[in-house]
């Protein structure tokens, strides 16, 4: 092969080989010339295959990386403003109830365990914290901490913002407000703020020249942000309860959650020996009770004794000859089972003027009654009765009835002295006046054996008893209230500080990683999506699949974009390589006997159908095939350019009778290559090609040359290229990757449909390897190697286009 090609051929890369087409040749007039139907698959182009989509993410890869910077860039931005949250914890063991032979005196539990959850999270914790470490105080800079030692409030103040500094004289601070509006103005170690509801003298270690900037918060808003990141875990079976605090600032949730903890122990201390000190009240009452009591019955035993000092005894009376005495078992037992009948009596009095007293003494009155305390479960309701009701007046001692603790603790109390103890002291009624059935038969039976004591010895039985009985319960309560005084004496709290907070290093959570990994793959999400969607939705013709299928083209061959500006041996290769695929392709398409006569043309302009044309008819006279290339571009031609020849006389100049035949067919520089220009560009020109003179000047070319070449103006410009065609009957359509307008393409294509041309194709312009045209390209590295003794030098021909040179920088 000749090397004489034009040297606008720069360094490109492998072309895909020529598509085949499969369906049968169809019959044209011309003389019965055929050819091969090369019409791709129905329906619209553009696969959304993997190779496309990386395709688009490397053509748009500057504008993915300058998005996926800039959002990164935003990301870094807004997590100046986040701060990291940092978590500290405490853990406290809380006291279970233990019972037991050996177990200590000490007071039942004082609260449940929600009750201590509530408590640690009340506002009598937490608001002596806030006030404490001036949580509801917020300087800007960590530094002036030290400035609001101190700082206090009165019942009114007005929170917002506030700056410190000092007075141009240097004698005293000034107090200004968010608007710049002076507070107030102060001598150093006077107090500042008054008006504004701060009691607050500020020491004087600020330089001169330097403002202090503060924020002042309501303490309720402070209380709300301080039990939202105070969080209580106490599992029910566990005695441990782990206290935990998040933060922004370290040292500052270490020190607030520090406070927290010391003040629940405070309070919890409190509690517990105020609870102590009234249970002690109570036992003390009712030891007072027990003991009227028991001095009563004492006296009424002595007063009878004193009137029956000188009667005769149970022991002097004397029975008929052959009867034994009566035992003095018979008269106790009948003296009992009165006894217990008289006193089942007087309970029941008891319990009902108790019961009709109502539930205010209800519980003192009861706990003195004896058959009450035979009562398991109302003795043992009026011990909880009396529990609760310390519990309460501990509580109350703390908090107001509003808190719900004390509601709770109220209303359980009311519950057992209006409910649960009226309706046990009534089953007891019940459960004695039956049992008083059974003494008084049991009474019936044993009167005759008994008629003989004297009621003298019946009734002091029965003053003995009572003293008795009211001695015993004296004892047990003064028993009690030892334990209880015992008790309080060694009160200690239900609680114990295992483990303190300490000041956290690392943060639990940082949100600036997560924001800036965010806006990072967000920015890159976006401007993949981006890529994706321009290269979905861009209208030119950029992959082989939508030549085929959208356009329904055969692709007759690809040239590859040549380097601009350099030149070398393998860019001439493989130019070479893809206008002898092209070439091959045409014939094959063309199929009728010689001459091949093919119309070129593009949609728009800059589509390198010019190049294309007078490359191919340089490939085909480089094969030794007699060519014509005719410049149909009677309006704006530029082909003689490119084969370094003139435009005048011309093809317009032969159809308006100024030039005859021989004058516009001119030969180039390249053997077996002529050239007819376009000719004198003019009006008249595009009106001339649809002439009979235009007919007979095809019709006289077509017996002289194998290959006839038109090149003609785009077919968005003009209906030129259409006319061109119906003569050539053949159409070749040229079509630059990134450039050509597929919709364009699309609707002068419905146009050539209604029209005898045959469009053999499309060649694709400038496409660049691998990805989509990877199947369209030669590999290189298999050029010819000549042997050294034949290799000589090949020079191209001694006068070269001008234009070629610039031809890969213009097409």
């Amino acid at each position: 092969m000749s090397n004489k090609l034009p040297t606008s051929f720069s360094n490109g890369h492998p072309l895909p080989e020529p598509h085949r087409g499969s369906a049968a040749p169809a019959p044209y007039a011309n003389g019965g010339l055929s050819g091969p139907s090369h019409e791709g698959p129905a329906g619209g182009g553009g696969g959304l295959g993997v190779t496309r989509y990386l395709m688009a993410l490397v053509r748009f890869k500057w504008m993915i990386v300058a998005i996926t910077i800039l959002g990164t860039g935003i990301g870094i931005g807004v997590s100046r403003y986040l701060r990291p949250v940092y978590e500290t914890t405490a853990q406290i063991w809380m006291e279970r109830a233990v019972s037991g032979p050996n177990a200590p005196i000490r007071s039942g539990q004082l609260l449940p365990q929600l009750g201590w959850i509530e408590l640690i999270r009340s506002p009598t914790v937490l608001d002596s914290v806030i006030r404490k470490e001036l949580l509801y105080v917020v300087p800007s800079n960590r530094a002036d901490t030290v400035m609001f030692e101190g700082f206090n409030t009165t019942g009114r103040f007005y929170p917002g913002s506030y700056t410190l500094s000092q007075n141009g004289r240097g004698t005293g601070y000034v107090l200004t407000d968010e608007s710049g509006a002076v507070v107030d103005e102060a001598a150093f170690g006077q107090p500042i703020g008054m008006d504004r509801g701060m009691t607050w003298t500020p020491p004087r270690v600020a330089p001169r020249g330097r403002s202090v900037e503060f924020r002042v918060r309501a303490p309720v808003d402070v209380f709300q942000d301080l039990r939202q990141n105070l969080f209580v875990n106490f599992p029910e079976e566990s005695p441990f309860m782990t206290v935990r605090m998040y933060g922004p600032d370290p040292e500052r949730i270490a020190r607030t959650l520090e406070a927290v903890v010391d003040r629940f122990e405070e309070i919890a201390t409190l509690l517990k020996k105020a609870r102590l000190t009234e249970e002690r009240n109570i036992l003390e009452n009712q030891l007072a009770t027990a003991a009227q009591s028991l001095a009563a019955h004492e006296t009424e035993l002595r007063d009878f004794q004193i009137r029956t000092a000188t009667l005769p005894s149970e022991r002097e009376v004397q029975m008929l000859p052959g009867l034994s005495t009566t035992t003095n078992t018979a008269l106790g037992d009948f003296a009992t089972l009165r006894s217990q009948r008289d006193q089942l009596r007087r309970d029941q009095q008891s319990i009902e003027r108790a019961l009709a007293s109502g539930s205010v003494d209800i519980v003192t009155a009861l706990e003195v009654i004896p058959s009450v305390r035979n009562s398991s479960l109302l003795s043992q309701a009026l011990g909880q009765a009396a529990e609760q009701e310390a519990s309460l007046r501990a509580l109350m001692t703390q908090f107001t009835e509003e808190y719900g603790a004390v509601r709770r603790a109220a209303n359980a109390l009311d519950s057992l002295k209006r409910v649960v103890i009226p309706g046990l002291a009534r089953g007891q009624i019940d459960a004695m006046q039956h049992r008083e059935a059974e003494i008084e038969a049991a009474i019936a039976q044993a009167g005759d054996e008994l008629r003989q004591i004297p009621e003298r010895e019946i009734q002091a039985s029965q003053l003995q008893r009572n003293a008795g009985i009211a001695a015993e319960l004296y004892r047990d309560l003064e028993i009690r209230l030892q334990a209880a005084r015992l008790s309080e004496a060694t009160a200690v709290p239900d609680m114990d500080i295992l483990s303190r907070p300490s000041v956290p290093h690392t943060p639990q959570h940082d949100p600036r990683q997560q924001m800036l990994l965010m806006f990072f793959g967000g920015s890159l999400g976006f401007a993949l999506a981006l890529a994706i969607l321009r290269d979905r939705f861009d209208p030119r013709v950029r992959y082989p699949d939508q030549v085929t299928g959208g356009l329904g083209l055969n692709i007759l061959g690809a040239v590859p974009a040549l380097r601009r500006g350099k030149l070398g041996s393998t860019d001439m290769a493989l130019a070479v390589e893809a206008f002898r695929g092209i070439q091959l392709s045409l014939v094959h398409a063309h199929g009728g006997d010689a001459p091949l006569m093919v119309t070129f043309t593009s949609p728009g302009a800059s589509d390198g159908k010019s190049f294309i044309t007078s490359n191919l008819a340089i490939a085909f006279a480089d094969m030794g095939h007699r060519t014509l290339v005719i410049d149909g571009d009677v309006r704006r031609g530029s082909l003689h350019q490119l084969l370094g020849t003139t435009h005048k006389p011309g093809l317009s100049d032969y159809l308006a009778g100024n030039a005859k035949r021989s004058e516009i067919v001119r030969q180039t520089q390249y053997p077996l290559l002529d050239m007819i220009g376009c000719g004198s560009r003019g009006e008249t020109g595009p009106k001339l090609l649809g002439s009979p003179a235009m007919t007979q000047l095809m019709e006289q070319l077509r017996g002289e040359y194998d290959v006839i070449l038109v090149d003609s103006p785009p077919l968005g410009a003009c209906v030129d290229p259409m006319i061109l065609g119906t003569l050539t009957r053949n159409l070749v359509l040229v079509l630059r990757t990134g450039t050509t307008d597929r919709a364009m393409a699309e609707s002068k294509l419905d146009v050539l449909d209604r029209l005898p041309v045959r469009v053999l194709g499309a060649i694709l312009n400038e496409v660049t390897t691998g990805g989509p045209y990877r199947y369209y390209s030669y590999m290189t590295g298999y050029e010819v190697l000549e042997d050294l003794d034949d290799r000589r030098e090949i020079r191209p021909p001694a006068e070269e286009p001008r234009s070629l040179q610039a031809q890969s920088a213009n097409r």
